[in-house]
């Protein structure tokens, strides 16, 4: 990867290449077309990202299987977020090799349960959200983008290599993924914290805290010492919640696209 600097599109300013430049600018370009003649992914995997930052948006039109008994399979519209760039390289066992971009709905496009009670025992790693959803969803994403274009993601499972399976390919975010260190007040309760990705914050949810939730409610990772998984919501301003593991509400993964 050279340090040249290359002109934005649609933008005014130069900025170096390379994902540690590029994920201190929140822009909001649609990628679609770039990602889908094969551009997007050159620029990533010579790890450029050239013309790529957070806020930019990849949209597809993706098919939900019902999940929940109470939901029917349905087709819609998901802008795709590029959250960030390079953010789990080097990170997880085994390392992740490959430049990538993390992907996260914009909105949480279907509803479901961390699990079919109110339990929360074996936290998210047993919950049906990881060991159901998941999978589920990972292969929405596959038809969506090509499964050779998703890396593993899973702190036990990601690695160099292409996913060859569901398994891994999308995770449930956790509070300081969307919420940085600087977690709000409630989420202080939750002594049982998800340490996937070591507390890093995504940097289009530092740039843009609109991207939290502004009036979302959707599912984390984090436990607390009860039977609840913590939540995002808007309540006079972005919070985390306890909620029930019962509870219905949106699901929001995030992925890693190359």
């Amino acid at each position: 990867m050279d340090s040249t600097k290359s002109k934005s599109s649609g933008n005014s300013f130069d900025v170096i290449d390379g994902a540690e430049a590029h994920r201190g600018v929140y822009r909001g370009n649609d990628l679609t077309e770039a990602f889908d003649s094969g551009a997007f992914s050159a620029h990533v995997a010579d790890g450029s990202f050239r013309d790529i930052f957070p806020g930019d948006y990849i949209t597809k039109d993706v098919t939900v299987s019902a999940i929940v008994p109470t939901e029917k399979t349905f087709t819609c519209n998901v802008r795709f977020i590029i959250a960030d760039l390079d953010v789990a390289l080097n990170r997880a066992c085994p390392v992740v090799t490959a430049h990538h971009v993390a992907i996260v709905p914009q909105k949480p496009p279907f509803l479901s349960y961390m699990n079919p009670i109110d339990t929360n025992k074996g936290g998210y790693a047993m919950s049906y959200m990881n060991r159901i959803v998941m999978p589920a969803f990972a292969r929405v994403l596959s038809d969506a983008f090509g499964a050779s274009h998703l890396l593993k993601c899973n702190s036990e499972e990601s690695g160099s290599g292409i996913a060859d399976s569901e398994s891994g390919l999308c995770r449930l975010m956790t509070l300081s993924m969307v919420f940085g260190q600087k977690l709000p007040a409630y989420a202080l309760s939750f002594p049982d914290k998800d340490k996937y990705m070591d507390g890093v914050q995504l940097a289009g949810f530092k740039l843009n805290p609109a991207l939290q939730g502004n009036g979302i409610w959707y599912w984390l990772s984090d436990t607390d010492d009860r039977t609840d998984f913590a939540y995002a919501g808007d309540c006079s301003g972005f919070h985390a919640f306890a909620g029930g593991a019962s509870t219905a509400i949106g699901v929001r993964p995030f992925a890693l696209l190359i």
